[in-house]
């Protein structure tokens, strides 16, 4: 059986130091060998692959491998070349083929072969894998970044839709300001008379029923009648939701509506005295001026022609919505004092109802529940003697409770609070379409960071593929470096030779 020298890629010099296969000199031997390649370098060979190959590692270092490569380009373009030419090409060859024997000379080629392994071992190959390791870090971040932005830029959308939703806004004309502000306006005036309309028909409906039997016992626990208590939920349930000033006329008794009346009247009068005005400085100022109003009517004809389809079309608009507007606001539920005093009275009623639950009997209440209540009805029943026709059952109590709770909602809610003030307020329209406007632009902003990142990402992953591909070149050198210092040394030696401790997830 053949023997194996088994010898560390680290440990090649000194092994060859122990066995005197290498002078102690051969640093400063090599030295000079270098500063002849350098020089033999300043004259690149005219032949073309030879030249290519020169050009290619003029910035790496040039050792015994490369001159043995060399050297073997030149003898084969030489051999195909004529007479006169080898004549000529023979002095680069010759000075190549002189350095290759030098590094042969007392193993130098060993050493400096064993010199390239320890270098590409140690720094090419893991220089190559911390590149290729920050590139797919770099990657990893960019993908992970890219996700955010989309998931942000959905949940933006969402947003941005659902607020389209709830006031019936179109997606493609809310980046219109003016557009947007009569969509909203639209939305007001169609969502606004509906919630008032309800609030109106409940009010004649079941509400009629409530007063009665509220007032009917009051009238019973008091032992006396009374006068209406609850006047405008009385005026409601038999007029509806009828104008202000025909409120006043039908219950002069209720002082609200008469200074309500008077409020509006007087603002009526202001805004007609402020329009007087507004139109006798415009009488003055074209008085004037006529010459320079004829000159610029002459002058501008044509756009005022062209104008006046949509200067008509938006004045328009602008007094249906004024007119709409001022038709809500003179109605009894329009008018906020009037609607904060329907709520104290609601609330009157919803407390009365409570307590009549609270005094009835619970079907579905535990036994411990039941014996409380029990004994609270036996309290009211003696100290309070109720007729039939006031004895009103649990479920009718419940759906009149409910129905209460729905005018509340209906006239004092959120959602009807913020109808009026947009019909109301200029700067709360303008703060919901800016509000819009940000909603909008939020589902933009990460939309177009999502695509710088996704290009970012394709650039990213040509460099991981450029980096894992010079990663597995260096990789295939660093192999066949081994390989070739293995053939040199048991071509040296007479000894098969293998070469060790190479990591192995720095070779191929």
């Amino acid at each position: 059986m053949e023997e194996v020298a088994d010898v560390p890629y680290e440990g090649v010099v000194a092994w060859l130091l122990c066995r005197r296969l290498l002078p102690e000199d051969y640093h400063q031997r090599l030295k000079g060998i270098t500063a002849h390649i350098n020089e033999a370098l300043q004259k690149p060979p005219e032949s073309r692959q030879a030249s290519l190959f020169v050009s290619e590692r003029k910035d790496i270092r040039f050792g015994y491998r490369e001159v043995e490569t060399l050297v073997e380009l030149l003898a084969k373009e030489g051999s195909t070349e004529g007479i006169l030419s080898k004549a000529f090409g023979s002095a680069v060859y010759r000075q190549w083929r002189r350095l290759q024997r030098t590094f042969q000379q007392q193993n130098l080629h060993l050493a400096d072969l064993s010199r390239a392994l320890s270098h590409a071992a140690n720094v090419l190959v893991p220089t190559h894998q911390k590149t290729m390791q920050q590139k797919q870090r770099l990657l990893s971040d960019c993908i992970a970044k890219q996700q955010q932005l989309q998931q942000a830029a959905a949940a933006a959308q969402d947003v941005y839709q659902s607020l389209c939703a709830d006031y019936g806004l179109d997606e493609s004309t809310a980046a219109n300001d003016f557009l947007l502000q009569q969509q909203l306006l639209a939305y007001v005036h169609r969502k606004l008379p509906l919630r008032l309309q309800q609030a109106e028909k409940l009010l004649q409906t079941p509400g009629k029923d409530i007063l009665i039997f509220y007032q009917s016992f009051v009238n019973q626990t008091m032992c006396r009648d009374e006068d209406k208590m609850l006047p405008l939920l009385h005026l409601l349930s038999e007029k509806g939701n009828i104008l202000l000033q025909d409120a006043a006329a039908a219950a002069p008794h209720i002082q609200l509506l008469l200074q309500q009346q008077q409020q509006q009247q007087q603002q009526q009068q202001d805004a007609a005295i402020a329009e007087i005005e507004i139109q006798q400085q415009g009488n003055e100022e074209d008085a004037q001026s006529p010459k320079e109003t004829a000159a610029e009517e002459a002058v501008c004809w044509v756009v005022e022609e062209g104008s006046s389809s949509s200067s008509s079309s938006s004045s328009d608009s602008n007094s249906s919505s004024s007119s709409s507007s001022s038709s809500i606001t003179q109605t009894l539920l329009g008018n906020d004092a009037v609607r904060r005093q329907l709520l104290l009275e609601l609330m009157e009623v919803r407390g009365f109802l409570y307590t009549r639950l609270l005094q009835s009997s619970a079907a579905n209440s535990s036994s411990k529940q039941r014996k409380q209540q029990q004994q609270q009805q036996q309290q009211w029943q003696e100290t309070t003697y109720l007729p039939e026709e006031l004895q009103i059952s649990e479920q009718s109590l419940l759906s009149w409770q409910e129905c209460v709770v729905k005018l509340q909602d209906l006239l004092g809610g959120p959602e009807t609070l913020q109808l009026l003030q947009l019909l109301r307020s200029e700067l709360a329209l303008n703060r919901l379409c800016s509000e819009v406007g940000a909603a909008r632009a939020a589902t933009r902003k990460p939309l177009s960071a999502a695509k710088d990142q996704q290009r970012r990402q394709a650039s990213l992953d040509n460099e991981v593929a450029a980096a894992a591909s010079a990663l597995e070149k260096q990789r295939r050198e660093l192999q066949q470096l081994q390989q070739l210092l293995q053939e040199r040394m048991s071509s040296a030696l007479s000894l098969k030779v293998r070469i060790t401790g190479i990591p192995r997830e720095r070779l191929p």
